[in-house]
């Protein structure tokens, strides 16, 4: 549908929900997973329980609905382990995934930020190409959120 960057706060951003990428093993500690877990707890709670199962599998994704007060939080498993771990093809699959969900729950626009660029140890304009590339394919407008 479309594809959109800003630059800004990913959480003052308008988009229905959030996504942003996460590991397998259940550990939200840095990056925006942190800032996550500090915003959104019970979203990062339900991540935590279903990765820590071995429920949640590398290039796949879940959704955690709007709840009384919340976001809707879309994690996009990008890396299997916490740290530069992302790879390419788990990145295009995970967010391909998390956006098949958001379009399952009448989602149309999500924001999230440089997913597997950071953190993750992706090259970030290959992060970055990969996002467009997957969000123009997509039925939900997509915005890029840059740190400002």
């Amino acid at each position: 549908m479309s594809f959109t960057i800003e630059t800004g706060d990913l959480f003052a951003h308008p988009s229905e929900a959030l996504a942003h990428g996460v590991n397998c093993i259940g550990v939200a500690g840095a990056g925006v997973a942190a800032i996550m877990k500090q915003r959104h707890p019970n979203a990062i709670h339900q991540y935590e329980v279903l990765a820590r199962r071995g429920d949640l599998p590398v290039g796949g994704a879940m959704i955690c609905p709007q709840g009384p007060g919340d976001m809707t939080i879309i994690h996009c498993a990008s890396q299997y382990e916490p740290g530069p771990d992302a790879r390419p093809e788990w990145l295009r699959s995970s967010l391909t995934v998390g956006l098949e969900l958001a379009v399952a729950h009448g989602i149309a626009s999500v924001a999230l930020p440089l997913i597997g660029g950071g953190i993750g140890g992706l090259d970030p304009k290959e992060a970055e190409q990969i996002i467009r590339e997957v969000a123009e394919s997509s039925s939900v407008a997509v915005t890029l959120v840059l740190l400002g």
